[in-house]
């Protein structure tokens, strides 16, 4: 009987490397940050886990998300503390980075994967917030397993993860109501790729069944304390401010450089122009032979859905649109790459030179 040996890549290598940095660096500064005073938000969250655990009789905003806050609750009701709370979310910022180099991985190679996923590990935002008693990173981590498993459901056309995807759509939005526009990322996807075949595919019905097994439980809750199943979704929604127009488009615009720098505005730049082949082949969305250009579609889609869902709201924050910068750190990849090929004619070590400096400024 001889033993499978099992065969690591360089990217394999690479990945297990840039994974152990994103767990090492979002530990220290859960280290750092393990006494800090909670913001006003976090201490909303924690008030409410109290209200919801029965130790504290709180008064809380009713547009805010529960479920984090019922996770919170089961958490005390076992004994854990405040500092275990305030490490949850540092667990979901690092399923988040897993999880993207899964789903990129799986759209296009591990290359692709691995700088995508080094760029995000990386990203002041996304360790800023991880370190938060916050919804932005673990809802952001939702969307990413969500559209992952949706990814593998439209491949392969297995039941299971059509359910899954439906139940993770309701379970993300109970994190952060906001991350049910996901579910338009799928709409417009499906439409696109299968016309209206896909409302007559059973899986497509699962799927919605698995988002109503999770909220009719929460409908009924909601109702029994507002008065109304989808109160939360209205008040929320209300105080967020939504307009006709844009009006936040501009704001967000103006702070990429902020989130990027003027290098990696650039690199995105000519990434987008790497996915010209969406727009000259939507012919080929529901061909056999356009796996490549579905992919691109729904990264488009990732990125452009939710930059415009918040552009409507009268007001503006760096970390509302955190659901799109997996997808933006995959188009500047993709610039990346552009730009290592024109150099790789003149030079392949030149080209790996410049990539690697690209990469690290």
């Amino acid at each position: 009987m001889t033993e499978s040996k099992i065969t690591l890549s360089k990217y394999d290598l690479a990945f297990v490397g840039i994974f152990a940095f994103a767990v090492a660096i979002r530990l220290y500064f859960f280290y750092i940050t393990q006494d800090q005073t909670l913001w006003w938000d976090g201490a909303e969250y924690m008030n409410m886990a109290k209200d919801f655990a029965g130790t504290y009789n709180a008064e809380w905003w009713p547009g805010r998300p529960i479920l984090m806050s019922v996770i919170f609750a089961g958490m005390l009701k076992l004994g854990f503390g405040e500092l275990s709370l305030k490490f949850i979310v540092t667990l979901f910022s690092i399923a988040g980075i897993f999880f993207t180099y899964l789903i990129i991985k799986d759209m296009y190679d591990k290359k692709t994967a691995v700088i995508t996923t080094l760029l995000l590990s990386a990203f002041w935002m996304h360790l800023f917030y991880s370190a938060r008693i916050l919804v932005d990173v673990p809802s952001l981590t939702m969307w990413t397993i969500t559209l992952y498993f949706f990814w593998k459901a439209a491949n392969t056309h297995q039941t299971k993860y059509y359910a899954l995807t439906g139940i993770l759509i309701a379970l993300g939005t109970l994190l952060r109501f906001p991350t049910l526009i996901i579910g338009a990322v799928i709409l417009i996807y499906l439409l696109a790729t299968e016309r209206h075949k896909f409302l007559l595919n059973k899986n497509f019905w699962i799927m919605g069944a698995g988002s109503m097994i999770i909220m009719i439980p929460y409908f009924i809750w909601s109702t029994l304390k507002f008065g109304n199943p989808v109160y939360q979704f209205i008040f929320g929604g209300g105080a967020a401010g939504q307009a006709i127009g844009i009006p936040s488009l501009l704001t967000y615009l103006n702070l990429f450089p902020f989130y990027f720098q003027i290098l990696g505005i650039v690199l995105f730049i000519i990434g987008l122009y790497m996915f010209a082949d969406v727009i000259m082949g939507l012919d080929l969305l529901n061909k056999e032979s356009g796996t490549q250009i579905r992919a691109n579609f729904l990264i488009l889609l990732w990125f452009l859905i939710p930059l415009f869902y918040f552009a409507t709201q009268t007001r503006a924050e760096e970390r509302y649109i955190m659901f799109i910068f997996p997808a933006a750190f995959l188009i500047l990849t993709k610039g990346l790459f552009y730009i290592e090929n024109f150099v790789e004619k003149l030079n392949l070590n030149i080209a790996k030179i410049v990539t690697v400096v690209l990469i690290v400024i």
